[in-house]
């Protein structure tokens, strides 16, 4: 799941505006909180269910201002983001089975394959600085697989899932100042509805008793 998912992701990198392919895979919370109800049996705050809509909301106020990309590249997104929430999902059920090294180990033991069998009929030599940049690219992922799976494995997935939504703004800010991508007022919106979910779910998840009304009974 976590091959295809992350073939899919590329696939949107390329052919949409950064923040929007980002966006579109990180909706991967909602399907892990929905796979994990029903393969692991794990519910979470009431409130996070109401936010989860709340968060795709802001995702469709982004969209309604254009969509630079075809209906194969939305798929494609939304795809990837259904096989990152199971994968998210199966991290967490292995919570008490496997070491995060075995876990994080098993990913590019799939995905190398799979990579390299393309690689085979759509070869490109890089370039010595391409080089660089992809062998920084795989240190900084393989951190970022051990620290995420670490944190599946301690934490309920749909909340750790959640966390993704700040990848979201930190997108849109890498199209805007680096690759000079347009931002419309209507993606400022809609990524201040997605983390404002984001940071009232968490809350809901640690502090349940912000959201409940305090007994005014007295003896």
């Amino acid at each position: 799941m976590g091959t295809i998912g992350i073939t899919l992701y590329f696939y949107t990198l390329k052919n949409m505006d950064f923040g929007e392919a980002v966006t579109l895979q990180y909706l991967s919370p909602i399907f892990t909180a929905v796979f994990a109800l029903a393969l692991l049996k794990e519910n979470t705050n009431w409130l996070a269910w109401i936010l989860y809509p709340v968060a795709f909301f802001g995702v469709y106020v982004m969209y309604q201002t254009g969509l630079d990309g075809s209906a194969l590249s939305l798929t494609a997104g939304i795809a990837s983001a259904i096989c990152s929430g199971m994968a998210y999902t199966c991290i967490r059920a292995l919570k008490t089975r496997e070491n995060p090294n075995v876990i994080v180990l098993y990913f590019p033991l799939v995905n190398l394959p799979v990579a390299g069998l393309w690689c085979l009929f759509n070869w490109v030599s890089p370039s010595p600085e391409e080089w660089a940049g992809l062998l920084f690219v795989g240190i900084a992922t393989h951190i970022a697989q051990y620290c995420m799976t670490r944190a599946f494995q301690l934490e309920k997935a749909g909340t750790v899932a959640m966390f993704g939504y700040f990848n979201v703004v930190l997108a849109f800010l890498t199209g805007f100042l680096i690759y000079g991508e347009e931002t419309r007022t209507g993606q400022f919106i809609g990524v201040a509805i997605i983390v404002a979910s984001l940071v009232l779910s968490i809350a809901s998840e640690h502090s349940p008793g912000l959201f409940q009304r305090k007994s005014t009974a007295q003896n």
